[in-house]
């Protein structure tokens, strides 16, 4: 009979999807983290703008153009409207 066990040397290797962008669980993974990235440059820096590319049609033709949107914090405010954490 032959021996079935694998060898010592058999490694295995790890290749991520080529659809990784196509896959729902790993988009929310970047959203969150893009998220919490977010919460730092707010922690840093409390007027903190997030800058966002939109594209508008001017004559008929789309053109970029760059919107600023207010970071919200995620903590929760306590009863008296500070900014402490419960």
């Amino acid at each position: 009979m032959e021996n079935l066990h694998a060898s010592p040397q058999v490694t295995l290797i790890h290749r991520p999807s080529k659809d990784r962008k196509r896959d729902p669980v790993q988009q929310r993974r970047a959203k969150f983290v893009s998220k919490l990235e977010e919460q730092k440059l707010l922690l840093k820096d409390p007027n903190h703008i997030r800058t966002v590319q939109r594209w508008v049609k001017v004559d008929g033709e789309r053109q970029a153009t760059a919107k600023q949107q207010t970071v919200r914090s995620s903590r929760l405010a306590s009863g008296d409207s500070s900014n402490s954490l419960p």
